[in-house]
């Protein structure tokens, strides 16, 4: 019998190519995510499924992408003057266009253009609004007949790469600013304990983890964290701390009170979140390892 679950799907630009090989596996093994909740190009990734993709076509289809035409990139734009001159103004080297049309292509081909064509609470994007300078929760903090595809290009449009995105008065920017593991987007659903989260975000595993949560241990780890400050390497490495405590210390304070959260890390492989000029079989690496280090780590983690 198949395990639902709630799913949730942190940023992390080409790599989220590991979470759909993530995905894949995981459904082998009989988990069946009927929630979606997603972040830049995990809100990418949870639109598709959302749609109706299964998770083995969206492998084959993305294996076959550029990702760079996909994106609308072209080779040398990034050293023209009219490019640099849009970073002053605050936009970014690619306006994203090319994104929301292929986003909207694809769920055209299921039948799916806005939120009201899923069923209520299927799906949540998160994005930051620049112009409120507030966190945005989508459709709850629009409305059910938003376009899919621009939620998605909002979410995906990372700052001084993407130009922001004008939407009903605001800018939007890439959701990872203020979450990347949107698990406050459950909030808006029937609640975390009703049905298993499992979250998939990016990085080095636990060894010998599981879902157990060890309170002590937590606060041993804490009070050596706290006796031996770690150097911040001048102002660049403060700088380097600064965003990357806005960016994930909301996350990781909502996860470490959540013991019954099943979170999954996976490999990047070395890729950076914009190596946009990809290759083939690097993507298709990334989707293997995803999906080796998915299925180990949740047999680790539900075995207990």
């Amino acid at each position: 019998m198949a395990l639902q679950v709630q799913l949730v799907l942190s940023g992390g630009g080409v790599n989220g190519l590991a979470m759909v090989g993530a995905v894949a596996a995981l459904e082998k093994l009989g988990v069946r995510p009927v929630r979606y909740a997603g972040t830049s190009s995990g809100a990418m990734v949870a639109a598709l499924l959302a749609s109706g993709y299964e998770s083995s076509a969206l492998e084959r289809i993305l294996s076959q992408i550029c990702v760079r035409r996909m994106l609308g990139i072209q080779v040398g734009m990034l050293w023209r003057g009219k490019q640099w001159w849009k970073l002053i103004r605050g936009e970014g080297w690619i306006d994203g266009k090319r994104m929301e049309q292929w986003m909207r292509m694809m769920l055209l081909a299921k039948r799916v253009r806005t939120f009201a064509d899923l069923p209520k609470h299927t799906l949540h994007i998160v994005a930051t609004n620049l112009t409120t300078q507030q966190m945005v929760v989508l459709p709850d903090d629009c409305d059910e007949d938003m376009d899919i595809a621009k939620a998605v290009r909002m979410s995906a449009s990372i700052p001084f790469v993407f130009d922001p995105v004008a939407y009903r008065g605001s800018y939007y920017v890439d959701g990872f600013i203020l979450s990347n593991t949107p698990l406050l987007a459950l909030q808006t659903m029937d609640g975390v304990g009703n049905l298993p989260v499992v979250v998939l975000t990016f990085g080095e595993s636990e060894p010998n983890s599981s879902v157990r949560w060890d309170a002590q241990k937590k606060s041993d780890q804490f009070n050596r964290r706290q006796q031996m400050p770690a150097s911040m390497g001048g102002i660049f490495g403060t700088i380097h701390a600064l965003f990357g405590t806005m960016i994930a210390a909301h996350d990781r304070y909502w996860m470490e009170r959540h013991p019954e959260i099943i979170h999954l890390r996976l490999p990047t492989n070395g890729i950076k979140p914009t190596d946009f000029f990809i290759k083939p079989d690097e993507m298709k690496k990334l989707m293997n390892s995803g999906a080796e280090a998915a299925v180990q780590q949740w047999m680790q983690k539900t075995s207990v």
